[in-house]
């Protein structure tokens, strides 16, 4: 049952942070063209934007740095939950 969790855990981790990216870059853009060219309003949508998107590259790094700690571990997939309760002895 802890394994089924991890793994729902880690599928709604990842659909939500994609679809929170979409959802930003969605607003950003709709909030840059609503702005009708005013300044101080255009620069807050690049702003969300690249809020977005910084925080999108975050996570493939926090992702990709855990990932290259588990295979130094020996935990030759991350995602595998069971592969490493197994690993250690649980």
């Amino acid at each position: 049952f802890l394994i089924l969790t991890l793994k729902i855990v880690n599928i709604i981790t990842i659909w939500t942070t994609l679809i929170n990216f979409i959802i930003q870059i969605i607003f950003a853009g709709y909030s840059y063209i609503a702005s009708k060219g005013e300044e101080k309003e255009m620069e807050s949508s690049r702003k969300r934007l690249t809020e977005g998107v910084l925080g999108l590259v975050i996570i493939i790094i926090a992702v990709g740095l855990g990932s290259l700690l588990a295979k130094l571990a020996g935990i030759p997939n991350v995602l595998d939950i069971n592969s490493m309760f197994q690993k250690m002895g649980l």
